[in-house]
């Protein structure tokens, strides 16, 4: 597997010098707030996002999701972790983002059970990433609702629940 995709890292890049100067706005929004985010927020949002991590950390670690999908697939997953970063910022968007090969940004879940399904099918999709990983360089949107639907059969297999999402 490539280690940097130099290629489509290019293709990204100029897909965003259109925009150049709307992030330049945003960064220097995020710049100038900075300060008053770390000192008038933070304190009360850690609290909650503490609490957050350590209720979702117990319950990942007691299902072990990483070695139930390796076993279903007979795929190993290359990395020692998978992050799975909790943040209070995007409740109106994605459920997941992915962020790198293991990492992806999540909500705040209200629902654990649901989350941690979430979590789950993510992973999947991280351990399809790796052996695909040809469909999804070449024609990634083309294949995304295939890879979508087998991460969540899948998931269906492993989580032994009622899957919500």
């Amino acid at each position: 597997m490539e280690v940097c995709d130099v290629e489509g890292l290019n293709k990204f890049h100029n897909s965003l010098i259109p925009f150049s100067k709307e992030i330049s706005q945003i960064t220097r929004i995020m710049a100038s707030n900075y300060n008053i985010y770390f000192s008038k927020v933070w304190d009360i949002e850690r609290i909650s996002l503490e609490k957050v991590v350590d209720e979702a950390n117990a319950i990942l670690s007691e299902k072990d999701y990483m070695s139930l999908w390796e076993k279903a697939t007979g795929y190993s997953y290359p990395y020692s972790r998978f992050y799975a970063v909790i943040c209070n910022s995007i409740s109106n968007g994605p459920q997941a983002i992915d962020i790198s090969n293991e990492k992806d940004i999540f909500n705040i879940p209200n629902n654990y059970t649901h989350f941690t399904q979430l979590v789950s099918h993510e992973f999947g999709i991280y351990i399809f990433k790796e052996y695909l990983s040809d469909f999804f360089n070449a024609e990634f949107f083309q294949y995304y609702k295939a890879f979508e639907s087998l991460a969540g059969f899948y998931n269906q297999l492993i989580v032994k629940e009622n899957i919500i999402c």
